[in-house]
């Protein structure tokens, strides 16, 4: 039969096979291709400041999450091998003496500095002097901190440990002195880290796995070490490799590592100075509230500390992701919002970011109340941490989780205070914070016992973050 050419011929029928028909395969493109087009026509639409936050969050937080895996893992070697015996507490004591101090001035760096390195950028003779004169000070700063830690630890070490026994006492002051180099090396990786976070070069999150990893494999080290010598030795080794790969990052990403001065000729250290003073003085507000928990904790038993450290582990692991990914985000696009004049647009971008953050805090929190039982007892239970051990740790960690949409939310806050110079309205923030803080340890410590610790610094949290977005909105 000869076919007619002029009609029409019907369409072929598609041909099915295992895994559904052709029409099915078009419709899953069609719509796989549909949603690409809204994402990304989404995702064009978005301020430019946005997608730079959120692109560089999202690399920081990939790596990051990769270094606290590692923490995690140094965690669980630790709670198998001492449990929640005094060792644990004089290393956890110790560890506070010689880095509290340097972890406060890394803090206070990283506010200050970068948003000068920021706008500094424009200008590279005024920026190769700067950082000339701020590598002298910062490797003088580190090694005065660590002689004073040195000195101090015996003292820090009474006055942090009093409500433990003679033997815990001893440990915590021998271990702080033998851990006075972490100081200088805190302040070296800070520092570094700082530079590259001003030139937006976050490949530098991964390196906060090593010292985990070093004192992870000291403390599982076979061997007649004893536990105090491996948890010191681990520490120091770990944080000198930390040390010696952010250095070598930041020759390669800056223009150099850069020459040492220790006069202070450039323009940039009158303004600087100011900003530091306040921002130094209240950083030691907040970072006051440790080694506070851990004296109210030494007074209600032995084991307090270590429990209570165990649970903060697990919390700054959520606070510390939170920090790290968002903080470095934050800062060098809002500076530069700044820095540029876009003052107005950067305090709204602060604010839609404050109450995003605070839906995921939300989030986390909940996730910590179901979670925490089945965490604890899968990162600690094991070798001398007891069952015992995972529910009283477990108890605190709920009670943690509070504090995390108030922590997140301010996070964003901050940055943007940070970028606009405000560091008085942050001062003060922080001395009321605390303020409020201590009062509530010592009302809810005797009826909640550790858990009355972390209630009061969610209250502490959700009083900063309330005044934080009060002056964003009237700015």
């Amino acid at each position: 039969m000869i076919e007619d050419p002029s009609r029409p011929r019907a369409p072929p029928k598609p041909k099915v096979g295992r895994r559904g028909s052709g029409c099915d395969d078009a419709i899953g493109s069609t719509q796989r291709a549909v949603f690409k087009t809204i994402f990304t026509r989404r995702w064009a639409s978005l301020h430019v400041n946005h997608r730079s936050i959120a692109a560089s969050a999202a690399l920081i937080g990939v790596l990051t999450i990769v270094a606290k895996l590692f923490v995690a893992g140094r965690e669980i070697a630790i709670a198998s091998r001492f449990g929640t015996s005094g060792l644990v507490d004089s290393y956890q004591l110790a560890l506070t003496i010689t880095t509290w101090l340097p972890m406060m001035i890394a803090s206070v760096t990283a506010v200050v500095v970068v948003p000068r390195l920021v706008a500094l950028r424009t200008c590279p003779v005024e920026y190769r002097s700067f950082v000339a004169e701020l590598n002298g000070t910062m490797l003088l700063l580190g090694l005065a901190v660590a002689a004073l830690t040195l000195i101090a630890a015996p003292t820090a070490a009474a006055l942090m440990a009093s409500g433990e026994n003679w033997q815990t006492l001893d440990l915590t002051s021998t271990l702080s002195q033998e851990m006075a180099p972490l100081a200088f090396l805190t302040v070296a990786t800070a520092y570094f880290s700082v530079r590259l976070q001003a030139l937006q070069r976050f490949a530098y999150s991964i390196t906060e796995a090593v010292p985990a990893l070093a004192i992870a494999l000291f403390v599982l080290l076979p061997g007649e070490l004893s536990g105090s010598t491996r948890l010191a030795f681990g520490t120091l080794i770990g944080f000198l490799l930390q040390a010696l790969l952010l250095g070598g990052l930041t020759q390669s990403e800056d223009v150099s590592v850069g020459g040492f001065k220790v006069r202070h000729r450039s323009a940039e250290w009158r303004p600087l100075y100011r900003s530091a003073l306040l921002m130094f003085a209240g950083q030691i507000m907040i970072a006051l509230t440790l080694p506070i928990d851990q004296a109210f904790a030494a007074r209600l038993g032995p084991g307090a500390v270590a429990s209570l450290g165990y649970a903060n582990r697990i919390i700054i692991l959520a606070t510390s992701l939170g920090g790290i990914v968002l903080a470095r985000a934050l800062l060098p696009v809002l500076s530069a919002a700044v820095a540029t004049g876009d003052r107005e647009l950067a305090a709204r971008h602060a604010r839609q970011w404050a109450w995003l953050l605070m839906g995921l805090g939300a989030l986390g929190s909940a996730a910590a109340f179901l979670l925490s039982d089945w965490a604890v007892s899968l990162l600690f239970e094991r070798g001398a941490f007891t069952r015992a051990d995972s529910i009283a740790v477990a108890a605190i960690v709920r009670a943690g989780a509070l504090q995390l949409p108030f922590y997140f939310a301010g996070l964003a806050l901050v940055q943007w205070l940070a970028a606009l110079g405000r560091y008085s309205t942050l001062l003060l923030i922080a001395c009321v914070a605390l303020a409020l803080k201590l009062t509530m340890n010592f009302l809810l410590v005797p009826i909640f016992g550790l858990q009355g610790l972390m209630i009061a610094t969610a209250a502490m949290y959700a009083l900063s973050f309330a005044w934080q977005y009060y002056t964003a909105r009237k700015s």
